[in-house]
């Protein structure tokens, strides 16, 4: 049998990665994934196991970005492509469900950062000619829920398709990506703006990492629970 050649690592690499074999933890990542798509595991063992597999994929990232370690003794390529492909971006092509021919829909733009469609254009009107003209480029706007300026997304939804609830989750790029913000219940929880807001406003310095709302529509979250009554957005 040929011995498996080890990588060397750069100085002052810390003793506990040194000794993580990524090769055999690229196996490991697999075998968890299997056990989370597994429909005989209940939802709540999901969402622990998934927290495992962020603090994986968050080891890969700093072996192959800090370390130096080759992408290929480190990452299972196929296996990573299918995951890019199913992973939720937070923003669906279609609200509501899947858009199926015959469903009646409706075209409504929506913020790039939260996924809401309560935005707004700035608009001048030329005092002389009365021709309306936009101060911003690309459909650039403003979301009123999120508070963030963005190039708007048109989007076709099922003219049922409404918001119904938001949560917070980690910004894209940060080492809580992906994650729910601490003082949400769980994966699962829809919560109102106000509610959400108070989330992204708390100072805890446990919370480390950015965070992000989220707005939720009509089919996002199967089985959800309501945190809240009446109006989302209240």
């Amino acid at each position: 049998m040929t011995k498996r050649k080890k990588f060397k690592f750069p100085k002052n690499t810390p003793e506990w990665i040194q000794r993580i074999d990524f090769t055999d933890l690229r196996t490991q990542k697999t075998m968890l994934l299997e056990t989370i798509n597994n429909d005989a595991v209940d939802p709540e063992h999901k969402e622990g196991l998934e927290g495992i597999l962020a603090t994986i994929d968050a080891l890969q990232d700093y072996a192959v970005d800090v370390l130096g370690v080759p992408e290929m003794l480190v990452f299972d390529f196929e296996l990573e492509e299918e995951r890019d492909m199913t992973t939720p971006t937070g923003i669906k092509a279609a609200k509501g469900g899947e858009l199926s021919e015959g469903d009646k829909v409706k075209t409504v733009w929506l913020c790039p950062n939260c996924g809401s469609d309560n935005v707004e254009i700035k608009n001048w009107v030329n005092a002389n000619t009365g021709e309306v003209g936009t101060d911003c480029e690309e459909d650039e706007g403003y979301c009123l829920d999120c508070e963030k300026r963005g190039e708007l997304i048109l989007s076709s939804v099922k003219a049922s398709a409404e918001i119904v609830g938001f949560q917070v989750v980690g910004e894209d790029g940060h080492e809580n990506e992906g994650d729910i913000h601490p003082l949400m219940d769980a994966s699962f929880c829809l919560y109102s703006l106000s509610q959400a807001k108070a989330m992204l406003e708390d100072d805890n310095t446990l919370y480390k990492g950015e965070w992000k709302l989220l707005t939720l529509w009509t089919g996002d979250v199967e089985d959800a629970t309501i945190m809240f009554e009446g109006d989302p957005r209240d």
